[in-house]
């Protein structure tokens, strides 16, 4: 039996799927350039204009939303990770059936130990650019072409409010504006002193899988401040 939390989650995704559309068809009226939704699953792009010049991602909603889903593995085999400590401290903190003494087969931060959890959160904020491209543009190895403007709508599903984000522009605000902190179970993202994101254990979906233990990048669109966010 799914939990309210699956049944919700698959309510999300259709809603998500349909608000493309309506994007989609907004686009192609606003800008006066035929776009297409993109519909595949190896890539970040959700729609994109016919000569790939403009590759956007939609939120369907100024609030914190998922941006980026990605398994332990793709995550270290995209940034190249090879210092054992940092391998640790994922496979601990994001879990797995190794762990399975622990609440959810996961450790918490201090659970870890704060060595480990120092470790990894220094190599968050001196890799801030590289992390951000596989969360919010470029995704994991396997997936192609990149995000050059995010969507976002003021008022919740209404593509008359919609907003875009270069995004290039933005991490590098991200970059040299932004710090990591990190709690029990979760890391924060802020940006000017404002959280604009977090990253978590996704635990959602057949419980202990490598999906329930993948790394949840999530990204609260509405609260980014920038001359790189405008009404489209």
């Amino acid at each position: 039996m799914k939990t309210n939390r699956q049944i919700a989650g698959q309510k999300a995704k259709l809603d998500g799927h349909v608000f493309e559309n309506t994007v989609q068809q907004f686009l192609s009226n606003k800008i006066g350039t035929n776009i297409i939704v993109e519909g595949a699953s190896g890539t970040k792009v959700d729609v994109r204009s016919e000569d790939n010049k403009l590759r956007f991602s939609i939120k369907k909603t100024p609030t914190d939303l998922q941006v980026g889903l990605i398994t332990q593995k793709n995550f270290i085999d995209a940034l190249n990770i090879k210092d054992n400590k940092i391998l640790n401290f994922i496979s601990n903190f994001f879990g797995g059936d190794h762990v399975s003494e622990f609440n959810r087969h996961r450790k918490t931060s201090s659970e870890v130990g704060s060595k480990l959890s120092d470790h990894f959160l220094n190599f968050m904020n001196n890799n801030i650019m590289n992390i951000l491209k596989v969360a919010v543009t470029h995704g994991s190895l396997n997936q192609t072409d990149d995000v050059n403007y995010i969507l976002f709508p003021k008022v919740k599903h209404d593509a008359e409010s919609l907003q875009k984000i270069n995004a290039k522009k933005m991490l590098k605000d991200f970059e040299a504006n932004g710090i990591w902190t990190m709690t029990e179970t979760t890391l924060h993202f802020h940006c000017h002193d404002v959280k604009v994101m977090s990253l978590q254990m996704f635990g959602s979906g057949r419980k202990f899988s490598n999906g329930y233990h993948s790394l949840q990048f999530r990204i609260a669109c509405g609260k980014i401040k920038g001359t790189y966010v405008s009404a489209v």
